[in-house]
Parts: C-alpha cells; sequence; structure tokens
C-alpha cells in the first residue's frame, strides 16, 4: 500500500474504549502520565501525555504528543500499551479522532478536518494495545507534536516532510 501524502495526526487522539466490563464504580476518575524528560527513541527525544477518564464500563483515553518541531517520524506517536487494575485484557473502540495534518517538503503543513485515526485496540499480553501500525491506514495516522515557534517544521527529515 502506498500513500501520495505522509498524513500525521496532529496533537490528540481520543479514543472511547467501551464493553470491557470494568468493575462498577460509584464514580468516575482521571490518571494522567507523561513520558519524563529525557526520554528518547532511537537517539531522539520524545515527550507525551496520556489521560485516561474512567466511568462505568468505558474508559475515555486522550493521547497528546508533546514533542515540537520533531526531525523523524520515529518521534511521533504509534501505540499506547496499558494495563487495566481490574484485569480485562478485551474491549471495544467505538470512536477515535484527531486533526489530520500533511507536512510538506518545505517544513510547512496543511490541517485537514477532524478524522477517524484508524487505529485499533487489541489484546497485548496481560493488558490492551491502541495502535496505528499494522492497520489499513497505518503508519499515516501516527501522532506528530507541534511545529517549531516559527510555525514550520523546520528539523523535519524526509521521514516526515513531504513524505
Amino acid at each position: 500500500m502506498s500513500f501520495i501524502h505522509y498524513r500525521i495526526m496532529r496533537g490528540i487522539l481520543a479514543a472511547l474504549a467501551a464493553g470491557l466490563l470494568l468493575a462498577p464504580a460509584a464514580e468516575g476518575s482521571i490518571s494522567t502520565y507523561n513520558i519524563s524528560a529525557g526520554t528518547t527513541v532511537g537517539g531522539l527525544p520524545v515527550s507525551a501525555t496520556v489521560t485516561f477518564t474512567t466511568s462505568l464500563n468505558d474508559i475515555q483515553i486522550s493521547l497528546t504528543n508533546l514533542q515540537n518541531n520533531p526531525t523523524s517520524v520515529i518521534q511521533n506517536l504509534s501505540d499506547l500499551a496499558f494495563t487495566l487494575s481490574t484485569g480485562q485484557t478485551t474491549g471495544t473502540l467505538l470512536s477515535s479522532s484527531a486533526l489530520e495534518r500533511t507536512v510538506n517538503a518545505n517544513g510547512t503543513f496543511t490541517n485537514g478536518g477532524t478524522v477517524s485515526t484508524g487505529w485499533e485496540l487489541e489484546t497485548s499480553g496481560s493488558g490492551l494495545r491502541l495502535h496505528v501500525l499494522g492497520t489499513p491506514i497505518g503508519p499515516a495516522h501516527t501522532l506528530i507534536g507541534g511545529p517549531d515557534g516559527g510555525g514550520t517544521y523546520s528539523k523535519a527529515t524526509s521521514s516526515i516532510a513531504g513524505n
């Protein structure tokens, strides 16, 4: 499968996973986790945050790439593995969406609309994995951070810019 434009999802992936048969709770909770400063992938910095909002029988997940002006596509977010304290390893992804962004060869970009991400939810060991790689739309809908202070992706190599 080939892609004419490398479409990347900007900022936040909001996904709603339901049917996880969570233990009944009288109230919901919100938990936020951050990738700690100084974390690298392939020698390049990465930064992200994920927020889990739970209520009776469902979880809303908001995933944000905080690494602005990335150099390589390896700095984009492509998956999230997590384990539920109640032990569920199956669920149903009801919806997922994010702003679609195309980065041009010169580092400028064009925003599309808010679209379905094409991410999938699957069992992963004793937990779950939300991901785009290996899906029909992947790797096009990974999550990219913001541009540099001048409003372009000035560090982006050909793995992002114009791809």
